[in-house]
């Protein structure tokens, strides 16, 4: 008595099945991979964008803070005057004398503010000394001197800064028309301070950067 062959009803996959299934294996992953590109694309955007917002405002809110608390020699007793307090910069850096530091900050009491910007480095750096003697005031103990303390070190630094230009007027008012009031340096001895500063920060690539302007008041007036 001879057996029936076995037989069985189920088909496995031709081959065409098999190429239809990996070709849309493939283009949903795919589509995800691009959906992820994106999504992080994004993402680091907003955070670059929000860095930017970081900088534009708090940036120019610690200046403003700073300058309104600036030391200057006319508010010293004649007697008490052994040192002057300088305010002078140029175009890319400006040290001052204020009474300002942040809620928390360790550096309290008279500081030495001195800001530096690497055009070539695009890098913003904040210097603050705290000013306990006499000799403290002296133009050698500025990060701008060639006498400099070589090991001090910045409280913080900014980089990505396309622009970061200050000028400096004499006079109480600004005058949008003319462009004559603004000086691109502020010598350390000179007789009176800045009535005015005027700061021009822009960030992003060079051929996309935008440029904000702010103008602060020297002291409280």
């Amino acid at each position: 008595m001879t057996r029936p062959p076995l037989c069985s009803n189920e088909k496995g996959f031709t081959l065409l099945e098999l190429v239809v299934t990996v070709t849309l294996v493939a283009m949903v992953v795919l589509l995800l991979s691009m959906a992820l590109k994106l999504t992080i694309g994004a993402w680091e955007k907003g955070q670059e964008q929000g860095s930017s917002f970081d900088v534009m405002t708090s940036l120019p809110r610690l200046l403003e803070r700073q300058l309104e608390c600036v030391m200057m020699t006319t508010s010293v007793p004649p007697k008490a005057r052994r040192g002057l307090y300088s305010i002078c910069g140029d175009t890319h850096s400006l040290t001052f004398f204020s009474s300002f530091a942040p809620m928390g900050s360790p550096l309290q009491g008279v500081l030495r503010v001195t800001y530096l910007y690497d055009e070539e480095k695009k890098s913003l750096v904040l210097y603050e000394q705290v000013v306990t003697k006499a000799d403290d005031l002296n133009e050698e103990t500025s990060p701008l001197s060639e006498y400099g303390p070589k090991d001090l070190r910045p409280i913080s630094e900014v980089d990505g800064l396309e622009r970061f230009e200050l000028a400096y007027s004499g006079k109480n008012r600004i005058d949008e028309q003319d462009e004559d009031q603004w000086k691109e340096e502020w010598k350390c001895n000179s007789s009176v301070p800045p009535k005015l500063i005027r700061l021009t920060l822009g960030l992003g690539d060079k051929e996309a950067s935008r440029s904000f302007v702010w103008y602060f008041r020297v002291g409280r007036h």
